[in-house]
């Protein structure tokens, strides 16, 4: 009798966490890549890297983190690297640390 007790017990708190999770976790506002992709605002706080460049063409990976369009922080992630004339960095969209679109 005390055995079956303690299962039903068991599988009461386990389904009530299921559910509280369940609850909990549909009532937060997650912000993914894929919002940002079908057109959603920006979170108001974000990162990605970049490469900065001076007008010799050298180059060093940076790691940028915004605010809105405000840099919070810039990171070096390389060495600097020198590149040819015409070289544009693929990631770069536009010339801003933190654009905000």
């Amino acid at each position: 009798m005390n055995k079956i007790i303690v299962t039903v017990l068991i599988v009461l708190l386990v389904g009530i966490a299921f559910i509280a999770g369940y609850v909990l976790n549909s009532h937060s506002s997650v912000i993914s890549g894929n919002a940002i992709l079908n057109g959603q605002d920006y979170p108001s706080k974000y990162s990605w890297t970049t490469a900065l460049c001076d007008s010799n063409h050298y180059c060093m990976d940076i790691y940028v983190e915004c605010s809105g369009k405000t840099i919070l922080n810039v990171t070096p992630m390389s060495d600097i690297i020198s590149f040819n004339a015409n070289w544009e960095d693929p990631r770069m969209q536009n010339n801003e640390l933190c654009p905000h679109m």
